[in-house]
């Protein structure tokens, strides 16, 4: 292990800065989008029992062993696995295969509610209407109607799977994204 310690590498300028980032990573838009209708949809308090033992007994020791590893190895996730056992190596790429994927599909995320957050500023000015707006059942499928036929320009038919052409306010929706995410983390962690 000593010499996994000789080279000094980047960390978090704050202890807040860090929080916040491991709380953002372990939290994610699945929890927030995807819990109160699974608590909901799953007998509400009753599903919380086990979520909470789950929670506890896999989530929160596995978090710690992962922070404790890369603090005590200075190392990006493969080298701090090998480190340990030379065959647990694959788990550290493993990692950072879900971090990409991970962090292009929120790209992707985040470039949908750029696109609607200038539409719905457009409808600001356009005397506060929205192309969407409607009102109960009619108000989700008016929502669904307009994400899918006049957002993503799907066609009416087209079978599931059928993928389309580009479409240009999300193409420069997610050009901005990854601009900002640039932005965001050119100049590192401590920023």
């Amino acid at each position: 292990m000593a010499q996994l310690l000789e080279e000094q590498r980047e960390s978090c300028g704050t202890r807040a800065g860090f929080v916040l980032a491991a709380i953002g990573s372990a939290v994610g838009l699945g929890n927030l989008w995807g819990f109160p209708y699974k608590l909901y949809d799953h007998g509400g308090g009753a599903f919380l029992i086990p979520y909470i033992v789950g929670m506890l007994l896999i989530g929160v020791p596995v978090l710690i062993l992962e922070f404790s590893l890369g603090h005590m190895t200075q190392r990006a996730a493969p080298d701090a696995f090998r480190g340990v056992n030379r065959r647990s190596e694959p788990i550290g790429w493993w990692g950072i295969l879900l971090g990409f994927v991970i962090v292009t599909y929120y790209a992707v995320l985040l470039a949908y509610c750029l696109s609607f957050l200038v539409v719905s500023v457009q409808g600001l000015f356009n005397g506060g209407q929205l192309p969407w707006a409607a009102h109960g059942a009619e108000g989700v499928e008016t929502a669904k109607d307009y994400f899918h036929t006049t957002y993503l320009q799907r066609l009416q038919d087209a079978p599931p799977g059928t993928l389309g052409g580009l479409v240009p306010n999300v193409v420069w929706s997610l050009i901005a994204t990854w601009v900002l995410i640039y932005l965001c983390i050119f100049r590192g962690v401590r920023l």
